[in-house]
């Protein structure tokens, strides 16, 4: 049961400080918004990483191919 709303705003504002940054993001890795009902993007983190290439490569890599 939540104790109180948090109304996040959509997107990433390096442009105040991060107490004047009260309701929105000061940074971020790896993630992305996806809009809700209310119109507003809520945060997700972008999951999943997996190598491409189990090994190390110690040559220079023209082009990569699956």
């Amino acid at each position: 049961m939540p104790h109180a709303s948090l109304k996040l705003i959509p997107g990433v504002d390096q442009n105040r400080t991060p107490a004047l940054n009260e309701a929105a993001i000061s940074e971020s890795n790896l993630i992305r918004f996806v809009p809700d009902r209310q119109g507003m993007g809520l945060p997700q983190k972008l999951g999943g990483w997996t190598k491409l290439i189990a090994t190390t490569q110690w040559d220079t890599v023209r082009a990569l191919h699956e």
